[in-house]
């Protein structure tokens, strides 16, 4: 299975299909994108949009029951039913929808579901502008990028 990159909601569309879309280049999904592509000139956006299942825990506006209920069936459809399926979580809602502990990229593995947290990549989050932060979180990228082949 394709790594599912989960957020918490689009701002520009509710449509699925535009979850962590890289357009605009100023949306958390460009910025995803350019940390990848950073690492990988070569990158197109049809190779991020093929490589990754990108999701939003809510369509439309942000709730946190909506958002609860949401990570409760994502948790139902995978936990105990895949092997080695790689969740990257963006930011607190969903982390906190998900009941996952406040851990920064380290692995936290729950029936055979392997979930890695990352801040937000919004403009507001200020810990993508250290140099460090945005290799981490590019290397984790590239990791399930070439594992989704």
């Amino acid at each position: 299975m394709r790594p599912i990159l989960l957020a918490m909601n689009n701002p520009y569309r509710a449509d699925p299909v535009y979850a962590l879309f890289p357009l605009p280049a100023q949306s958390a999904g460009g910025r995803l994108f350019r940390m990848l592509k950073d690492l990988r000139p070569e990158l197109i956006k049809a190779d991020y949009l093929g490589r990754f299942d990108r999701r939003n825990l809510c369509q439309g506006s942000w709730g946190t029951r909506k958002a609860r209920v949401a990570a409760n069936d994502l948790r139902l459809t995978y936990e105990d039913r895949c092997f080695n399926l790689n969740v990257v979580v963006f930011g607190e809602g969903p982390r906190e929808a998900l009941g996952l502990p406040k851990l920064l990229l380290h692995p936290i593995e729950r029936g055979g579901v392997v979930y890695r947290q990352l801040p937000h990549p919004s403009g507001r989050c200020l810990w993508y502008n250290h140099p460090t932060h945005r290799l981490l979180a590019g290397l984790l990228l590239e990791e399930l990028y070439e594992q989704s082949v």
